[in-house]
């Protein structure tokens, strides 16, 4: 699913600048970096894709928190919950958003002080508060 929306998103880029062109081609452009990426095997030469990939998605937060508070509707004017239609979208971000947790359990085992991640102001903990207040952000907004 996740290979589909990528490419279905880089088709609606692309299609404006260089024509139409099948979201299939742009799947299989895409899997070959996918494939690169799922056979390194060691989280240390994978930290700076993640931070890389870290940066982007707080990019495209701060550039979709522009566009949302340029004409910000009264919060009476809103609805309060969503349609039906509208759950499983809700639901396919929630999952993205929290994909990243089976990473947790090998890192726990690389990483040179296993007790930083646990504990209520631990690593986890704390990404976890984060990931989530920003979700919930952009949900509201």
């Amino acid at each position: 699913v996740y290979i589909v929306f990528i490419s279905q998103n880089l088709q609606q880029i692309f299609d404006s600048y260089y024509g139409e062109v099948d979201y299939h081609i742009y799947m299989a452009i895409i899997l070959i970096p996918m494939l690169v990426l799922a056979n390194i095997t060691n989280l240390k030469h994978l930290s700076p894709v993640s931070m890389l990939s870290n940066i982007l998605l707080f990019t495209g937060l701060c550039i979709i928190s522009y566009y949302i508070f340029q004409d910000l509707p009264c919060t009476w004017e809103r609805k309060t919950v969503a349609t039906f239609g509208q759950l499983p979208l809700y639901f396919g971000t929630a999952l993205f958003a929290f994909t990243g947790i089976n990473v947790v359990l090998p890192l726990e085992n690389q990483m040179k002080s296993p007790a930083d991640l646990k504990g209520w102001n631990g690593v986890l903990n704390t990404s976890m508060v984060i990931v989530s207040s920003l979700f919930i952000a952009v949900g509201f907004f």
